[in-house]
């Protein structure tokens, strides 16, 4: 990947996604969108200090540390907003927004770098759509670039699925491990798409067994380190999300409400695009991408898992960390419709 043409697209994306953020910073109110801010305030404060705040929030620790390094810097655009209370420094409010904005703009970057790799360089539109997709969330600016910390989990998962389709797997172990203080279920996403790999090689008698096993093994081998770490460093709160008997009665316990439906599944507005573009390929060409099966099966656990540790609608801005790999998956269907490729992304 050229160097010129990362920095010439990130600019890009910048000037076209500037607006997005002084509207988040002026008009979105953490008090009545996305309470999470009041979690991470504490953290962004006192950095890697676990009694400042609850669980889960506490051991997502990367946004925070980036948040406090900008508060640090004194990086800050002094503005009336909406959001004002004398009991939280407006500067860290808005640290805390500039880096979910920035963990957006990355993960805007990779994904156009996914697709510029997958036309092998053919087009200058095809990256640059990819990466505005990203900015077309139905989450975006109530719960992503807000002050929780999914925008930087947004770009640590494009990071990963970058080098995973790279096929490097020291760095993707390296990027990988952050997750362990950012996101706890970005290992589960790869966990499902390394696993899917390994049977279809099984299946198809196909080489590249060992990087799959490799990506599988070391997606567990950092979930396993999350768990460990909250065993030791118990943070107060939500204690029943690791409680097997709590998890399996929220799995029963669940039902399909009108509301789930409406601001979970319905909010899913470009993985809905990026289906009904597939389908559509599948109908006219009778193919079909063999990154939908594993991205569909990732959205299955990740509603039991939410399911599980009963956190209710928000299920709808977990499924939203797919962001950069569904507006690929968007991109490429696109691609196969107009006729101008029948080449697969996926090389196992």
């Amino acid at each position: 990947m050229k160097i010129t043409a990362q920095l010439y697209r990130s600019s890009l994306f910048f000037l076209l996604s500037y607006g997005l953020l002084y509207f988040t910073y002026k008009w979105v109110n953490p008090l009545e969108v996305n309470p999470d801010f009041f979690a991470y305030y504490p953290m962004i404060q006192h950095p890697f200090h676990y009694g400042v705040s609850q669980s889960p929030w506490v051991y997502r620790q990367l946004t925070t540390l980036i948040a406090h390094v900008i508060w640090r810097l004194h990086i800050y655009y002094p503005l009336a907003i909406q959001f004002h209370d004398s009991h939280y420094d407006q500067r860290i409010f808005f640290a805390q927004i500039l880096t979910n904005y920035l963990g957006v703009l990355i993960a805007a970057v990779l994904s156009a770098a996914l697709i510029d790799r997958w036309s092998k360089g053919s087009s200058f539109i095809l990256p640059v759509f990819a990466g505005l997709l990203c900015y077309f969330n139905f989450f975006l600016q109530d719960t992503t670039i807000n002050g929780g910390a999914d925008g930087m989990s947004w770009a640590l998962l494009a990071a990963c699925y970058l080098l995973y389709k790279l096929e490097k797997p020291y760095l993707f172990g390296a990027v990988l491990s952050l997750s362990v203080i950012q996101r706890e279920i970005l290992p589960v996403f790869f966990m499902v798409f390394s696993f899917v790999a390994l049977a279809r090689i099984w299946r198809e008698h196909r080489t590249g067994a060992r990087f799959q096993l490799t990506v599988f093994s070391w997606s567990l081998l950092v979930l396993i380190v999350y768990f460990v770490i909250r065993m030791i460093v118990r943070a107060p709160g939500n204690e029943y999300q690791v409680n097997e008997h709590a998890q399996l009665q929220g799995l029963m316990g669940f039902h399909l409400s009108r509301t789930y439906v409406t601001e979970v599944l319905l909010g899913q507005n470009l993985l809905i695009v990026a289906l009904g573009l597939w389908l559509a390929v599948y109908l006219r060409l009778r193919q079909i991408d063999k990154d939908i099966l594993p991205l569909l099966l990732v959205c299955l656990v990740l509603l039991i898992v939410s399911a599980m540790t009963n956190i209710g609608n928000n299920a709808g801005r977990i499924l939203a960390l797919t962001t950069p790999v569904v507006a690929i998956e968007i991109v490429k269907a696109m691609v196969m419709l107009d006729g101008k490729t029948k080449q697969s992304f996926y090389q196992p």
